[in-house]
Protein backbone atom coordinates (compact mmCIF):
# COMPACT_ATOMS: atom_id res chain seq x y z
CA UNK A 1 0.00 0.00 0.00
CA UNK A 2 1.19 3.67 -1.26
CA UNK A 3 1.38 5.72 2.42
CA UNK A 4 -1.78 8.42 1.65
CA UNK A 5 -3.45 6.07 -0.93
CA UNK A 6 -7.04 5.41 -0.02
CA UNK A 7 -7.88 2.21 -0.41
CA UNK A 8 -10.59 2.60 -2.90
CA UNK A 9 -8.33 4.16 -5.02
CA UNK A 10 -5.34 1.44 -4.91
CA UNK A 11 -6.73 -0.77 -7.56
CA UNK A 12 -6.94 2.26 -10.44
CA UNK A 13 -3.83 3.55 -9.58
CA UNK A 14 -2.52 1.01 -12.41
CA UNK A 15 -4.85 2.00 -14.94
CA UNK A 16 -3.98 5.78 -14.26
CA UNK A 17 -0.47 5.38 -14.56
CA UNK A 18 -0.97 3.79 -18.14
CA UNK A 19 -3.55 6.43 -19.19
CA UNK A 20 -1.75 9.20 -18.33
CA UNK A 21 1.87 7.34 -20.01
CA UNK A 22 -0.12 7.44 -23.23
CA UNK A 23 -1.56 10.90 -22.94
CA UNK A 24 1.91 11.84 -22.34
CA UNK A 25 3.55 10.15 -25.51
CA UNK A 26 1.23 10.90 -27.65
CA UNK A 27 0.89 14.04 -27.11
CA UNK A 28 4.36 14.85 -26.35
CA UNK A 29 3.79 17.04 -23.28
CA UNK A 30 7.40 18.01 -21.75
CA UNK A 31 5.69 18.59 -18.00
CA UNK A 32 2.91 18.55 -16.02
CA UNK A 33 1.69 20.97 -12.98
CA UNK A 34 0.85 18.53 -10.10
CA UNK A 35 -2.40 20.12 -8.87
CA UNK A 36 -2.84 19.45 -5.07
CA UNK A 37 -6.76 19.30 -5.30
CA UNK A 38 -9.25 17.05 -6.70
CA UNK A 39 -8.88 16.24 -10.58
CA UNK A 40 -11.72 18.44 -11.32
CA UNK A 41 -9.13 21.18 -10.33
CA UNK A 42 -6.14 19.84 -12.09
CA UNK A 43 -4.51 20.88 -15.28
CA UNK A 44 -2.41 19.64 -18.08
CA UNK A 45 -0.47 22.22 -19.47
CA UNK A 46 1.56 21.67 -22.26
CA UNK A 47 4.57 24.13 -21.62
CA UNK A 48 6.68 25.17 -24.95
Amino acid sequence: MIPGLLRMRADMIVLATLLLTFVLRSTKIKSLYLSKFALKEGVLHDSK
